[in-house]
């Protein structure tokens, strides 16, 4: 439990960190990029990236004074966006949520529905213009540009909408 409330959660098989508010919305999370393959892109999924816990320490923790804590480079290979923890203010909800089906998020050439049955898919963008559509799991991605997309699709027999991110 965070000072403020929140909640951080390690979830060390996945290598993911996730701080939640008292209603259980994400605030943030993060991802390991250091995989038993090495480092990874950013956008592709981790296989073997297990941690056994994040901490958090806040700005004013006294091992930080003296010290030098101006952000240096991303850790992922070849990342998408200088600073897009930063800059996510582009009006999606946050990448990680709880009620996701789309798997990654951000994703390269393609990404997958988590679900069991997936129909009548369909890729947007920013104009609302369809662009694209699916049936399955997969969702193919090679042909477009990096960008923003809305995909609607049925899951399990109940309709979704979300928001995607398409990188390099």
């Amino acid at each position: 439990m965070l000072k403020n409330g929140n909640l951080l959660t390690t979830h060390g098989l996945k290598g993911t960190a996730i701080e939640t508010d008292s209603i259980n919305n994400t605030v943030w999370s993060y991802v390991n990029p250091f995989s038993s393959a090495g480092l990874l892109a950013q956008g592709n999924a981790p296989g073997t990236n297990t941690v056994f816990r994040y901490e958090f320490y806040p700005t004013d923790f006294s091992g930080f004074t003296g010290k030098d804590l101006t952000p240096g480079v991303e850790l992922e290979k070849n990342p998408y966006s200088k600073r897009l923890c930063e800059n996510n203010n582009i009006g999606i909800k946050p990448l990680e949520s709880k009620n996701s089906f789309i798997n990654p998020n951000p994703a390269g050439d393609f990404a997958f529905v988590l679900a069991e049955t997936v129909e009548n898919g369909r890729i947007y963008n920013t104009a609302g213009r369809c662009v694209g559509t699916f049936n399955g799991n997969r969702i193919n991605l090679s042909r477009f540009k990096p960008g923003i997309f809305t995909v609607t699709f049925t899951a399990d027999g109940k309709h979704q909408q979300e928001k995607l991110l398409k990188v390099e």
